[in-house]
């Protein structure tokens, strides 16, 4: 290959080595390597954080807690439509208060008819007790009067047994009398000493009492046959009956028409649908004017429970926080003073927590709950949601 010869050749100029720059110092170096490494430190600090929390604080002695609170549901026992509401939404109600009252215009118009027939039925009780006042009244008078009337007869009957008793002795003692004077008559008028006339007339005398003691026998006879017959026709004494047996059909009757109308009045309380409790009126669910069926829900009533919270434990709690763990509880929005408890009650299981205390909703969660008991909270909003930490 051949060169031009006009070709320049290179110039080449000596020089010398620049000086080496000066060194930079180690913290500077050190910065800007840190610097460089921000986003890793961030991490690592960030993950220390989180492992902190979750193997530390967390599983030790974090939980959320809300106030205990009960929600109970007034409802009436019978079907109507509802006449009045009582209350109002937000109002302090307390047990045994008139929450509403159903159309009860039928019952009433039951009731009205009811107790007019128990008046009805008390005015025939008290006829009937004074009809049969006068009825045993008259049947006593009767059989006083029949009985005055037996004994007279008896009396009678036995006075002329008596007399002809009496009198007959005495005849047949007069008759006798003439047997031993006859036998001393009768040698004297056998040896003429004395006329017949005189022994014929005793005779006579004889002859006629001993026809008269016959009568009388016979009559003696009639009378104890006629007495007889009179003791088998004594009357029945008179039986005091009492008023109150013989008017118990009447007042039977009457104590069930009673019992009926106290049935009634039973159902129209069941027309009154009071507060099964003390608290506050939390939702009214009917209006006055609705019909409303057995067992739904008027009106719903909050309960609170204050002094005690109810909180779910994670599993790695469980076996640290037991009955009588100390707990400091504070407002979640940080408004209020911390409060001061203990754990009085754990649960006997797991069960899912409420949508409210999860740290995502939508993920189920499951945990075990605890009471825990506070020495003092004062006015608290139930429902509302406090950061819990065990000691």
């Amino acid at each position: 290959m051949s060169h031009d010869a006009d070709a320049t050749e290179p110039l080449v100029i000596p020089m010398r080595e620049p000086p080496r720059p000066p060194p930079i110092p180690v913290f500077r170096r050190a910065g800007r390597g840190l610097k460089a490494l921000w986003p890793f430190t961030a991490w690592c600090g960030a993950v220390a954080v989180a492992g902190w929390l979750y193997f530390g604080e967390s599983w030790r002695g974090h939980a959320l807690a809300y106030d205990d609170i009960q929600e109970v549901k007034v409802s009436p026992s019978v079907a109507g439509r509802l006449a009045t509401l009582e209350i109002e939404q937000g109002r302090k109600i307390a047990e045994g208060d008139l929450v509403a009252t159903l159309d009860s215009s039928d019952l009433e118009a039951r009731i009205r008819l009811a107790r007019t027939e128990i008046a009805r039925l008390k005015t025939r009780v008290d006829a009937e007790r004074e009809a049969l006042r006068v009825e045993l009244q008259d049947r006593r008078s009767q059989a006083i009067v029949r009985r005055i009337s037996y004994e007279s007869e008896g009396r009678r009957l036995r006075g002329d047994l008596e007399k002809l008793v009496t009198e007959q002795s005495g005849d047949r003692a007069e008759a006798d009398s003439f047997a031993p004077q006859i036998d001393r008559l009768q040698p004297l008028l056998e040896g003429k000493l004395i006329t017949a006339d005189r022994l014929e007339d005793m005779l006579r005398k004889r002859s006629v009492l001993e026809q008269r003691i016959a009568a009388r026998d016979e009559a003696i006879r009639d009378n104890r046959k006629e007495l007889a017959a009179w003791a088998k026709l004594e009357p029945e004494r008179f039986a005091e009956q009492s008023l109150e047996t013989r008017l118990l059909p009447y007042e039977l009757e009457l104590q069930v028409q009673e019992a009926k109308v106290a049935e009634l009045e039973l159902d129209r309380a069941k027309y009154r649908v009071l507060s099964p409790v003390n608290g506050s009126v939390h939702v009214i669910s009917t209006r006055p004017g609705e019909w409303c069926s057995t067992g739904q829900e008027l009106a719903q009533i909050v309960v609170p429970r204050p002094g005690r919270l109810m909180a779910y434990l994670t599993d790695r709690q469980i076996p640290v926080v037991t009955v009588g763990t100390r707990a400091t509880l504070r407002p979640r929005d940080r408004s209020g003073q911390a409060l001061e408890g203990r754990v009085t009650m754990v649960g006997v299981r797991i069960e899912q927590v409420p949508l409210r205390l999860r740290s995502i909703p939508t993920i189920a969660q499951w945990g075990r709950l605890v009471t825990i008991t506070v020495d003092s909270t004062g006015e608290t909003l139930p429902g509302e949601i406090y950061d819990v930490r065990f000691h």
